[in-house]
């Protein structure tokens, strides 16, 4: 595996990023095992329902914690994770859950191990509460994302 740490620049839930156009990444800090998922949230103009986006993550063997931060990219919009947060489905058989998940409004953290011999996925479910409107107009509703997981064998492994 390799050694190299990718750095990006973060938004924190409620600040608006430089761009609109800004897609959500995901970072691999392969010397300290941690995966960093963005998470972006987004509303259209005149829309009362929110966008949220979230990259493919794949996990590979060993163990890494996942980091899942909040961004919002409309101005106006508040938005966080809703209880339960991070809700994760059924793992695959060589996947644990070593700890979480757990979190906070603007960010949710597990911890896994990957002992697969094959690749496999893991479904799971985002839920984002979110404020858009001004006064008298505000809105709050909670949206889920159901996404997916893959985990693989690290192909510098030996056969298995």
């Amino acid at each position: 595996m390799s050694s190299t740490t990718e750095q990006a620049t973060f938004q924190l839930a409620g600040k608006t990023p430089v761009s609109t156009s800004m897609l959500p990444m995901v970072m691999y800090d392969s010397v300290n095992s941690v995966i960093t998922v963005e998470v972006m949230v987004a509303q259209a103009p005149k829309v009362n329902s929110i966008t949220i986006s979230v990259p493919p993550v794949t996990i590979p063997t060993g163990k890494w914690e996942v980091k899942w931060e909040l961004m919002v990219s409309t101005p106006g919009l508040e938005a966080g994770f809703a209880e339960p947060g991070i809700k994760l489905g059924v793992l695959p058989s060589g996947v644990t859950l070593t700890a979480g998940p757990s979190g906070s409004k603007i960010l949710w953290t597990a911890w896994f191990t990957n002992v697969v011999k094959t690749v496999d996925s893991l479904d799971y479910e985002i839920d984002i509460a979110s404020t858009s409107g001004v006064g008298l107009h505000k809105a709050k509703s909670v949206t889920r994302r159901d996404t997916t997981i893959v985990v693989v064998k690290d192909p510098k492994d030996p056969p298995g």
